[in-house]
């Protein structure tokens, strides 16, 4: 299970259930989230940051919420292509945060998701959480996240949960009497 950013609560949920129902037939579920933060991969059995994908920012800080599928869909699953997925060295990102730092455009990224140098710790299937807000056309793109969570598994499932911001000045639930 994958969630994207500050994405992490509702994809968790997701996780420990899929894993509930994976459990009696001998599945696992690992829980990650990507993120703006770049740090060293090393492939070493005693590193904890073993790969890393390294995929453009997909989403828009600035989007009002009302982003989506087109169509009005809320959750699509699509089969693996061999759309190769960027990969970016090491050394070609800065550690010190800039690449990645800040909302909007910039480099983001997802660690432990390929296998690297043991095919055995390859996913067969990863789910991609994103909000509406998020499912844009740089999501799919080639050498987005899609596509690079998408060379490295069988199968990617992207679902797309709604976004919901008050309008402005609207009151929140708890200051309306009941």
């Amino acid at each position: 299970m994958l969630g994207t950013e500050e994405l992490m609560h509702a994809p968790l949920l997701l996780a420990a259930h899929l894993a509930d129902l994976l459990d009696e037939h001998g599945g696992t579920v690992a829980f990650s989230s990507t993120t703006r933060s770049p740090v060293l991969a090393l492939d070493a059995e005693d590193y904890a940051i073993r790969t890393r994908l390294v995929f453009p920012s997909h989403d828009d800080p600035a989007d009002d919420g009302t982003g989506g599928p087109a169509d009005g869909t809320t959750a699509t699953s699509t089969t693996a292509t061999s759309t190769p997925a960027t990969s970016t060295p090491v050394a070609s990102t800065p550690v010190d945060g800039t690449a990645g730092s800040g909302d909007g455009a910039g480099d983001r990224f997802a660690y432990n998701v390929a296998p690297g140098a043991d095919p055995r710790r390859r996913f067969t299937d990863v789910v991609v959480v994103v909000d509406s807000a998020g499912d844009t056309p740089a999501l799919h793109a080639p050498g987005g996240l899609a596509a690079s969570v998408a060379a490295h598994t069988d199968r990617v499932h992207l679902v797309v949960l709604p976004s919901y911001r008050p309008a402005a000045g609207a009151p929140h639930p708890q200051e309306t009497s009941p």
